[in-house]
Parts: C-alpha cells; sequence; structure tokens
C-alpha cells in the first residue's frame, strides 16, 4: 500500500519557478508543499505532493529542468527524476541512497551535474550525466576531507570549469569554493572572505560568457555578493543588501542581474558598473527570465502572489501562482503515486492552502505588486525555457 502524505504545516512559500525548455506552455514552482505545475503556461496550476516525489518534513530539495523537460532534483536519499505527465517519479540507480545536494544544468550540452554526499562518512564528489538523467558518473576525484559541500555549478561558457561552494571543518569553521578547471580532475580551494557558519557560501551564478567569472553569495543578514574574475582565487565585493540575499539572477549576456530577498525588494545590478536600480518593493525568493518576460517569487501574503511575471522589467508584477488557486492534486491515473498518495491529502493541504475558485468572475484573483491596480485570475504568459 501506498504511504498517504500529509500537509507539512509549513507557511505557503515558493522558492523556484522553472520553464519548460521543450515546451513554452509547461512551468514548475517549487513550494513548502510540493512542486505546483501548469501546462497551460501559467494560466492554471495543478499539484504534485512531497511524498508523491518522495520526500517530505521540511526539506526543500532544488530541482531543475532539461532539454527534453524531464523534472529532477536531489534529495536526502538520491535524485528523483520526472517525465513525461511526472504522475511517477524515478530514481537515478547510480546515486540511490546517497545526499544528492545539489543539481545543476548545462544548457548547451545537456549535461546534468549533482553534488554528492555518499553515505558512511565517504567523501562528497561531482557526478554528471550526459544520457538524458538515465544514468551517473563521478566526475573526477572526491572533493577534500572535512568538507560541508553545499551548492555547485558549472560555467555555461565550459563546461569544463566546476564550482562549488562549502563550509571547510577548520577551527574555526571557514567558508570556501573549489575550483576545477579539468573537469573535477584536480580542484583547488580558496577561502570566501567573511564566511562563517552563519554567512555560508553559496554560488550565486557563473558569467554566461566569462568561465572564470562567479559570483558568490554569503547565506546571512545582511546579504553580501562577492565577485570573482579569476576562477575563485579571489573576491571582490559587489553589494549588501537589508536582510538576507535569497534571490540573483545573470542576464544570457552577462551584463545585467537581478537580485532581491525578502526584506531588500527586488533590484537590477549592471554588473559592469555595479549601478544598483530598485523595482518592485516584493519579498523576493527567486528570479527566473524567459526572453522579455522577468519572473520572482514573492510572498503571497505581503505581494499578492507566490509566482508572478513582470513584463516591464521588473518595475510592476501580475500574479501567475497564488496558492489559494491551485486546482486540486495534478490528474493522474489511479494506481500512479501522485493519484494515490496525493489524492487523499488533498483536503488537509486545501485547507492549509484556504483554496478558492479563482476562475473569472468569483473574485479570486490576487492584487498585483509594485503599485498596479487589483487585477483577475493570474494571467498566462509565455513561459519558454530560460
Amino acid at each position: 500500500m501506498p504511504s498517504v502524505a500529509h500537509a507539512n504545516g509549513a507557511f505557503p512559500a515558493s522558492g523556484q519557478i522553472l520553464l519548460d525548455p521543450s515546451d513554452t506552455s509547461r512551468m514548475w514552482v517549487s513550494t513548502s508543499y510540493g512542486f505546483a505545475k501548469s501546462n497551460d503556461g501559467g494560466e492554471t496550476f495543478q499539484l504534485v505532493c512531497e511524498a508523491a516525489i518522495g520526500y517530505g518534513g521540511g526539506f526543500h530539495p532544488h530541482a531543475a529542468v532539461t532539454q527534453t523537460g524531464a523534472l529532477f532534483m536531489g534529495l536526502s536519499d538520491g535524485l528523483a527524476v520526472g517525465r513525461g505527465d511526472t504522475c511517477a517519479f524515478e530514481r537515478a540507480p547510480d546515486l540511490d541512497g546517497s545526499y544528492v545536494i545539489d543539481v545543476s544544468l548545462d544548457p548547451l550540452s545537456g549535461r546534468a551535474i549533482a553534488l554528492v554526499q555518499p553515505p558512511n562518512g565517504a567523501e562528497p564528489y561531482v557526478a554528471a550525466s550526459d544520457d538524458d538523467l538515465v544514468s551517473f558518473a563521478k566526475l573526477g576525484v572526491d572533493l577534500p576531507e572535512k568538507l560541508t559541500a553545499l551548492t555547485l555549478d558549472a560555467a555555461p561558457s565550459d563546461p569544463s570549469v566546476l564550482y562549488v561552494s562549502g563550509m571547510l571543518d577548520a577551527n574555526p569553521p571557514k567558508g570556501v569554493v573549489l575550483t576545477s578547471v579539468d573537469g573535477g580532475t584536480t580542484w583547488q580551494s580558496v577561502f570566501v572572505p567573511e564566511s562563517e557558519p552563519e554567512t555560508a557560501p553559496f554560488i550565486a551564478a557563473v558569467d554566461p560568457n566569462d568561465a572564470g567569472k562567479l559570483y558568490v553569495r554569503l547565506n546571512g543578514a545582511p546579504g553580501k555578493l562577492f565577485v570573482s574574475n579569476d576562477f575563485a582565487q579571489s573576491f571582490v565585493p559587489v553589494l549588501e543588501t537589508t536582510g538576507f540575499l535569497h534571490a540573483f539572477k545573470l542576464a544570457p549576456d552577462g551584463l545585467t542581474a537581478y537580485f532581491g530577498g525578502s526584506l531588500a525588494g527586488l533590484h537590477r545590478l549592471d554588473t559592469v558598473s555595479l549601478a544598483q536600480t530598485a523595482l518592485a518593493e516584493i519579498a523576493t525568493r527567486c528570479v527566473a527570465l524567459d526572453d522579455d518576460l522577468l519572473f520572482a517569487c514573492g510572498d503571497d501574503a505581503l505581494d499578492g502572489f507566490s509566482a508572478g511575471v513582470s513584463v516591464d522589467g521588473g518595475q510592476t508584477f501580475e500574479p501567475v501562482l497564488r496558492p489559494a488557486c491551485i486546482e486540486g492534486i495534478l490528474e493522474c491515473g489511479a494506481g500512479t503515486p501522485v493519484s494515490d498518495i496525493c489524492e487523499p491529502a488533498w483536503p488537509a493541504i486545501a485547507e492549509v492552502l484556504n483554496v478558492m475558485d479563482c476562475s473569472p468572475g468569483n473574485g479570486g484573483g490576487g492584487s498585483s505588486a509594485g503599485g498596479a491596480a487589483p487585477g483577475g485570475a493570474p494571467p498566462g504568459p509565455s513561459s519558454g525555457g530560460n
């Protein structure tokens, strides 16, 4: 008998907006109660609950979408993959039983990479898949001893350049970034300025056109961002925010970035002059870009949306996803994990989300952030690949 999911009691919040490069009508929003999926460009959303994917208990996985539309994410005991209708999630056999800390995707080659912590105290390592998540193989050598690995990314312009951030068990513990310029065969580590256990380093972005230009944020308050122009051999401070710096997203040309936090609001950064421009005053949790559309995660109670879209460069936002407007569990056939596990849990989840009828004329729409007038039901933007 399948297990039954229950609402996890967490306050509804969003953490990632994922745009499917294989289908401009499909998008995902990672939330504190599962993954909300839209197959109609954000007009409507249905839910895949946490337990059907294989996690729960307040765990928040980091996810990505491949060029074929497969959704994959790291879990505490492996890597989950959802394909097609995503009514069932399989596990990557090569990573089963390991804590997959972070995942990333090279948009050019389609290579997926994962930051892996094996069980039984073995050292962490980076694994890669070149066959659309069917198999994973270790890249190069293990990462150093006494490292608590946190994030990873590969340079879009040169996938052999890899970056990993983490905390090194020194006295006192220090934040580090490890760099490999040969696909994981060798690693060099450098301490990140001002990075301690309370301000751990997280990779924010790698410049899409310059493999040696890396942005690192500190996970503390105030939020701080550093940049390295020499493959993480040295770091220069870029900015500081009120409260935590949650979101940072580079534009495809690398010349502009968008950043923000729950207290700081959304800002635009000129990465050459480092000039900042204040945009919408939203509790920014994430940012995603799709041509002229700018998506952001917000706070539904404050901003009127968990995921919103801007057509004016971030000055104003319209709701895309409101938790109360989720229509129900993703429609799947009987016998699938999503149907058998999530459907019995829906009444409890719906109560937590205060679900209502958000169809036009039923008063379920939310207000727009950034000064626009209250709107109706969430709009349906085109959401192509990012």
